[in-house]
């Protein structure tokens, strides 16, 4: 009876209503999404593993597949145990679970985004800090179908919400708390190997709560003429803490990296092998990672190896609302304004520099490494919720502190359109969050596409894809696509990709092995995949023998084929997907060439994918594209 009453206190019952409605949107939309370029590779990792487990190892895809080398798995095996028994028990959809399943785990990325604020500010500013972060586009849109950005940042919030405790709570690292952060690092560790990231931030909040002690005590022993220095090592507060510091908390960090490690290594059968070594191993590919892809950046295709350090600082600034450039603005007034005011002390803003050191420190270690970054902002997605959180601060510092009413109410304002211009562009370009550009910096959508990446995450052909299978309920044919073919399958012949997996799924909860079957579709996507490597379908792409031709703008690949278009995707005024009508039996070979040529002295090169590309670097650097033969 106590514990209902405390549930249905007027605080928690805000929370609980909050979540509910937030529960209700991703029911109602979840199906809106459709299957990212990586969702498949997650998919089977997932299978694997659970497999690999399954059989003791025996049927080992999860240690000699690249992708299961480079990540741990805990969101996949989780995000697939799920899944599969939705689709044995109930014939649901795999991907549309997925959606669903990630969403969540996007729904608990903003909890404790909730938590962080409430326990730095109270329950307002941890509200606003929810706010903030729900209502950033990318963070929204990636929640419903990334299956790596988004569980990494939730699992980093999460682990930053047991950092920051002993500052707020005064109750120091004990045994508990370490035991909660080793979890929720291995949270993140368990998605993306930069989880270790965590462990440099937590090192650094536990050296300025000794900082914090020592300052305490130099300020509880007075230092006379006759008397010893608090500074010097006599000092036995000195002492007190340098035990404190090997004796206290070298065990709990052991604790704390014993429990994050083993929690990672469970998930990914690569490492398991070897715990120490793999790891380590793959950190090294991973901060080099060799990926040799192309990038629409300011107007120029890049090789993503040669991507300036502006990059990420660059998308940061686009994609982030106007409303986190307010609140950090106010923030560093009201910081400025409580230093003139001695308002300073170390452990009540220790937690926000904690906080702004675990933006920056990741942020500046993958710039100055130029280590490879693509897709826009999706890979330090993990450093948008707390950057909502110092926004959240902001805003309410600034209208807790500042006197002026009429100005407050004038910030308010601005704040107030800002919101509603983000809630516009949020409802305007579903399902398709993830291409949001703010006003601001980059001018809004249609400015933004003529010169950065718009759907590189494949969004739009759910729709163009749905469309074909409506339009044409009964003819069989070929339809041509470039970029993204062999993962459209799934969209032509849904209900027998999901039989087949179930069937398949079946056979292995029976033991048996299962008959793996090509689910026959009347409609062929035919055409070259992402990663530019040659498939049976090829020919039939580049000799024309197809009779529609779908393509996103992206790279303006619609553009690279005549024909009548018969359907499109846009959002704000801007076209994001074509459906053509092409003459059959034309070639296109030229068009799409898959040789790569560098012409000696120019920075000029016709690729695989039949357009010019400006590069940074000279041609002696550039490299072609896995798959593509240099003549």
């Amino acid at each position: 009876m106590i514990s209902l009453l405390h549930i249905f206190k007027s605080r928690n019952l805000y929370i609980l209503l909050a979540g509910a409605a937030l529960l209700l949107l991703v029911s109602l939309i979840y199906r809106d999404y459709g299957v990212s370029y990586d969702e498949a590779v997650h998919l089977n990792n997932g299978d694997w593993i659970m497999v690999w487990y399954g059989t003791l190892g025996k049927i080992n895809s999860a240690v000699t597949a690249t992708s299961s080398k480079y990540y741990a798995g805990l969101a996949d095996i989780i995000t697939q145990v799920l899944a599969n028994t939705g689709t044995v028990a109930f014939g649901w959809d795999h991907f549309e679970q997925r959606h669903f399943i990630t969403a969540l785990i996007g729904l608990l990325g903003i909890f404790y985004t909730y938590r962080v604020g409430n326990l730095l500010g109270g329950q307002v500013m941890g509200g606003w800090a929810a706010l903030i972060l729900l209502l950033t586009p990318r963070w929204f849109g990636h929640m419903f179908d990334d299956p790596k950005d988004i569980p990494f940042a939730t699992g980093y919030v999460a682990s930053l919400f047991y950092i920051l405790q002993p500052w707020v709570k005064d109750r120091g690292y004990d045994w508990k708390l370490c035991v909660k952060i080793g979890f929720a690092i291995g949270a993140a560790l368990g998605v993306r190997i930069g989880g270790v990231f965590l462990y440099v931030t937590l090192t650094v909040s536990i050296l300025l709560w000794v900082l914090g002690r020592v300052h305490n005590s130099e300020e509880e022993i007075p230092v006379t003429s006759t008397s010893k220095s608090s500074i010097m090592p006599s000092d036995p507060s000195w002492f007190q803490i340098a035990e404190e510091t090997v004796g206290f908390f070298f065990p709990r960090l052991l604790l704390v990296g014993c429990i994050s490690w083993t929690v990672m290594v469970l998930s990914w059968p690569y490492a398991l092998i070897s715990p120490i070594i793999r790891p380590l191993e793959v950190m090294g590919v991973m901060s080099n990672y060799p990926w040799e892809g192309d990038i629409f950046f300011q107007g120029r295709v890049i090789p993503s190896a040669h991507l300036p350090m502006s990059y990420l600082p660059t998308w940061l600034l686009m994609t982030l609302p106007e409303f986190y450039f307010l609140g950090l603005v106010l923030g560093i007034g009201v910081a400025v304004y409580s230093c003139f005011q001695n308002r300073l002390s170390l452990s009540s803003h220790a937690p926000y520099l904690i906080l702004i050191f675990s933006v920056l420190f990741p942020l500046l270690v993958i710039i100055l490494n130029h280590s490879p970054v693509y897709d826009g902002m999706r890979h330090v997605m993990f450093v948008v919720p707390p950057l909502a959180i110092l926004t959240a601060a902001g805003i309410l510092g600034f209208w807790r502190r500042f006197p002026f009413a009429s100005v407050r109410w004038v910030v308010g304002s601005v704040l107030g359109l800002t919101i509603g211009l983000v809630m516009y562009d949020i409802v305007t370009l579903h399902p398709y969050q993830t291409i949001y550009f703010n006003r601001l910096v980059a001018g809004g959508l249609k400015q933004a596409l003529t010169r950065f990446d718009g759907d590189y995450w494949g969004q739009t052909y759910h729709a163009g894809s749905d469309w074909i299978v409506e339009h044409y309920p009964t003819e069989s044919f070929n339809v041509g696509v470039p970029y993204m073919a062999k993962r459209l399958g799934y969209y032509f012949n849904r209900q027998e990709e999901i039989r087949s997996r179930r069937r398949m799924l079946l056979a292995y909860i029976h033991g048996k092995t299962p008959k793996i079957e090509a689910a026959v579709s009347r409609l062929r996507a035919v055409g070259p995949d992402w990663d530019g490597v040659s498939t049976s379908d090829d020919s039939l792409f580049k000799s024309g023998q197809y009779k529609l031709y779908m393509s996103g703008t992206q790279f303006k690949w619609n553009e690279k084929i005549p024909g009548k278009t018969l359907f499109s995707v846009s959002r704000q005024g801007v076209t994001l997907l074509e459906v053509k009508e092409v003459a059959s039996n034309t070639s296109y070979e030229k068009v799409f060439d898959y040789t790569a040529r560098v012409q000696p002295g120019s920075h000029e090169a016709e690729t695989g994918w039949s357009y010019w590309r400006k590069y940074d670097a000279p041609p002696a650097t550039t490299k072609c594209h896995p798959g593509w033969a240099a003549s």
